[in-house]
C-alpha cells in the first residue's frame, strides 16, 4: 500500500517531499544510463542501492561489500573482466558512484539472464550468492517466486529480497509515470505486499 496509516488528517496524502525524502533517486542521470545499457528497470537499480547502502557511496558492509549497490571485491574483479570494465584498483574505485553502479548493474543483468528473468532467484542470487540459489533451486525445485521467497533458508536473504521487491513497486508507483519506459516487468504483487511488513536487513 502506498499510503499508509500516517497520512495527514483528513485523509490527504503527505506532502510529496516527504515521499521524495523516503524514496530519494540519488544518481539518477547514473542510475538511468548504466540501466538502460543492461536493459534493467531503472526503478529496481535504485531499491536494490537504497536497501544495499541507503544511497551511501563509501559504504562498506562487515563482509566487505563495497559503495553503492555493494560490490565485493572479488566479484567486482570477475565483473570487470567479463565486462571490458577496468579492474578495481587500476585507477578504478568501488566507492566511485559511475563504476560501482556499472559493475552492481553488470552483476545483476547476469543473475537476470542466468534465472530467466525471475526477480526473485536473481536478487537472492545478489545477496547470497548465486551458488547458494541454485543449489536451493536443485534441492527443492522451483515452483514461483511466492513460494520461493518463502523457502530461501537464510533469514537475511528472505528479508532482502522481500524489501528490494517492496521498494522497488514503491519506486514505480511514485516515479514511473514520467520516468522513461522499462525493460523489467514489476516485482510479484502478492510477494510486494507483503515485503511492506519486512523488517530491517
Amino acid at each position: 500500500m502506498l499510503w499508509p496509516q500516517y497520512v495527514q488528517a483528513g485523509g490527504a496524502p503527505p506532502i510529496p517531499a516527504f515521499w521524495d525524502a523516503l524514496y530519494p533517486q540519488g544518481y539518477w542521470n547514473v542510475v538511468l544510463e548504466k540501466a538502460s545499457r543492461r536493459r534493467l528497470d531503472p526503478f529496481l537499480v535504485l531499491a536494490i542501492i537504497r536497501e544495499e547502502s541507503a544511497f551511501a557511496p563509501q559504504a562498506v558492509s562487515p563482509a566487505g561489500a563495497r559503495g553503492l549497490m555493494q560490490v565485493m571485491p572479488f566479484t567486482a574483479t570477475r565483473l570487470a573482466g567479463a565486462h571490458g570494465l577496468p579492474p578495481p584498483g587500476a585507477g578504478a574505485s568501488l566507492e566511485e558512484p559511475r563504476y560501482n553502479i556499472a559493475l552492481g548493474t553488470a552483476e545483476l543483468a547476469d543473475l537476470l539472464a542466468e534465472f530467466k528473468g525471475d526477480l526473485v532467484p536473481a536478487l537472492a542470487a545478489y545477496n547470497a550468492g548465486p551458488h547458494h540459489v541454485r543449489r536451493w533451486i536443485q534441492e527443492r525445485g522451483y515452483a514461483g517466486p511466492e513460494e520461493f521467497v518463502e523457502e530461501i533458508p537464510f533469514d537475511e536473504t528472505r528479508t532482502y529480497v522481500k524489501r528490494v521487491l517492496g521498494t522497488f513497486g514503491r519506486y514505480r508507483a511514485l516515479y514511473a509515470a514520467t520516468a522513461p519506459s522499462s525493460n523489467v516487468q514489476g516485482p510479484p504483487s502478492t510477494v510486494t505486499n507483503e515485503a511492506s511488513g519486512a523488517g530491517g536487513r
